[in-house]
């Protein structure tokens, strides 16, 4: 995540889950952030119950509310059986739907809070990764995630963790959030490029490639040269690709990228 870019963050959560939620808090500040979060007992009124959807937005706490999120790059969600069926935290949830360049990171309260500080840690200051890939790669995209996942330094974008509507959402939206999720410095794009995939994603790949300054390793399962004739925007990054139609392990494959990081970064250092 970039730090320079703004470190105040919107935690969203029901009044029920408080305990857990202070400790989230506590991890972020902990780390340099400036988290912000309602506790509010008014919320339980039955008036505030009795209101309509656009009574309540009119509110002075729902345009509060609305101008702490906008202010902040970044939204914790607090999933629970609590804030799934809490009308104010679902409306929160939808004022950052609103916003695409929202920044959202979802928490299951149901985690262990070891598991839960490990992840808000290496999500806020490890490198994010998004992993771009079709269907017929799932199962190659699962292996390399789960062993990119063993490094700290290492925070891999899954569209459960971030995406708000996750199982409502078309793929090409899940594509979208993921590759909003990468535009922040020390955030890499890992493309997994075969035939199908420059063809079903033709459009979101000449886009992604044609940013300035962009972070990226491509892995290659189709040769270089018909890649680039399907999409020529492409050109420009062929010597960064690795070709993965040699039997690589994900093992393996997980230690290039990291390679290509690393002296990325140290490039960059000097």
């Amino acid at each position: 995540m970039d730090r320079d870019d703004n470190t105040m963050i919107f935690i969203s959560h029901s009044s029920a889950d408080i305990q857990k939620v202070r400790m989230i808090r506590n991890t972020l500040e902990e780390n340099g952030y400036d988290p912000i979060l309602f506790h509010l007992g008014c919320m339980d009124s039955d008036s505030y119950d009795a209101m309509s959807e656009e009574e309540l937005l009119a509110t002075p706490l729902f345009t509060l509310i609305r101008q702490e999120i906008a202010a902040r790059h970044l939204f914790v969600y607090c999933d629970s059986e609590a804030s799934r069926h809490s009308r104010y935290v679902q409306l929160e949830r939808k004022f950052v739907e609103q916003q695409s360049t929202k920044a959202v990171l979802r928490i299951d309260l149901k985690d262990d809070d070891d598991v839960i500080r490990h992840r808000i840690r290496q999500f806020l200051t490890g490198s994010t990764l998004f992993l771009h890939y079709c269907a017929d790669d799932r199962e190659f995209a699962a292996r390399l995630r789960s062993s990119l996942n063993t490094h700290e330094s290492i925070y891999v974008w899954t569209p459960g963790n971030h995406n708000l509507h996750y199982d409502a959402d078309a793929g090409t939206s899940v594509i979208g959030k993921g590759l909003q999720a990468t535009v922040h410095a020390d955030s890499w794009y890992i493309p997994i490029l075969s035939r199908t995939m420059a063809e079903k994603y033709h459009d979101d790949l000449a886009g992604r490639l044609s940013e300035p300054d962009l972070r990226i390793v491509p892995l290659l399962f189709m040769d270089k040269d018909e890649l680039c004739e399907l999409v020529p925007a492409f050109r420009p990054y062929r010597g960064y690709a690795v070709d993965c139609r040699d039997d690589k392990s994900a093992e393996e494959i997980d230690a290039l990228i990291r390679d290509r990081i690393r002296r990325y970064n140290e490039y960059r250092e000097n």
